[in-house]
């Protein structure tokens, strides 16, 4: 969700790509949980935003393409798997605006990173686990390596308009 995951991520294709977003975010929730003070109501910040960036890469770039991959062959699991995805992003959304509400600089901060981290961890096994190889197969390599050029660039803007 930082900009290690654009160089990490350079030549491989947009799997990868969102796995060391989800990596990425899970490193700064891991240092959410032992920071204190200013520090973690700085990592609190930063996990809500690295979220919002990715929720809209996935959103706006990973899931139309491999749902327009499923409609063109028909493949009613992947159909599935994408409006799953996207209902567990409404959801997630829903948590994070909430969690973005209150900003509670207390220990209400730690459990509303904490639950919604908790959603975040099950959305993303699933994904991998699930949408990714349906992805892998409908798109091929070099359908997942533009996603990628389209995911960096998307990424990169969204990074900027929210440091402006």
């Amino acid at each position: 969700m930082n900009g290690g995951a654009t160089v990490k991520s350079r030549d491989r294709d947009v799997l990868a790509f969102l796995q060391d977003d989800h990596e990425d975010l899970q490193s700064q929730y891991e240092g959410f949980q032992t920071a204190g003070g200013d520090d973690r109501f700085f990592l609190a910040n930063r996990i809500i935003r690295e979220l919002e960036v990715h929720n809209r890469i996935e959103e706006e770039v990973f899931y139309p393409a491999v749902e327009r991959a499923v409609e063109r062959q028909g493949h009613k699991k992947g159909a599935a798997l994408v409006r799953a995805a996207l209902r567990e992003h409404r959801g997630l959304k829903d948590h994070l605006a909430k969690v973005k509400e209150s900003r509670a600089y207390d220990d209400r901060l730690t459990a509303q990173i904490d639950a919604l981290m908790e959603r975040v961890q099950r959305h993303v096994e699933t994904e991998e686990r699930e949408l990714f190889p349906v992805a892998q197969a409908l798109l091929g390599t070099a359908g997942l390596m533009r996603l990628r050029q389209d995911a960096r660039e998307w990424q990169e803007e969204l990074q900027h308009r929210l440091a402006a």
